[in-house]
């Protein structure tokens, strides 16, 4: 397997990657990762184990209480609601992510991440309201 060269002061992946590894291992001012996830969000991504790295995404600013994320998801509940968001509201990004998450390494810990962001894909989403009707009910609610 061919190992992926990664940039370590651009992001890997913006959807659920969204920390560069420069970030991850400097800690600057205005960036707080925890300790041990942002060493584990370096070596998964490193290694391609990119459902570790977002499972460590997840818990790297240390804001998780009794496993919650916003004090009502658990790390996969919010991976998948996530992960519908992104498919609702920028699809094409989404799309484009989508063989890099294929490629992940056959040693990744959370394959079950790995299937919930690719499983997106075949969710219907006419259900979901779209960027504009969002927008719309914000403004019309006034909501800033």
């Amino acid at each position: 397997m061919k190992v992926p060269i990664f940039s370590y002061t651009t992001l890997v992946e913006q959807l659920f990657l969204d920390v560069t590894l420069d970030d991850a291992i400097n800690k600057p001012a205005g960036t707080p990762v925890v300790e041990p996830w942002a060493t584990m969000y370096v070596d998964a991504i490193l290694e391609s184990r990119f459902g570790d790295a977002v499972w460590a995404r997840y818990h790297i600013f240390g804001d998780l209480v009794n496993g919650l994320v916003d004090g009502r998801l658990t790390v996969l509940e919010s991976i998948k609601e996530d992960a519908i968001g992104y498919r609702v509201g920028y699809p094409d990004i989404y799309f484009d992510t989508l063989p890099f998450y294929r490629n992940t390494n056959s040693t990744d810990g959370h394959p079950e991440v790995i299937q919930i962001i690719l499983d997106a894909a075949s969710v219907d989403v006419s259900a979901y309201p779209s960027d504009t009707e969002i927008e719309e009910c914000r403004l019309s609610c006034n909501l800033e």
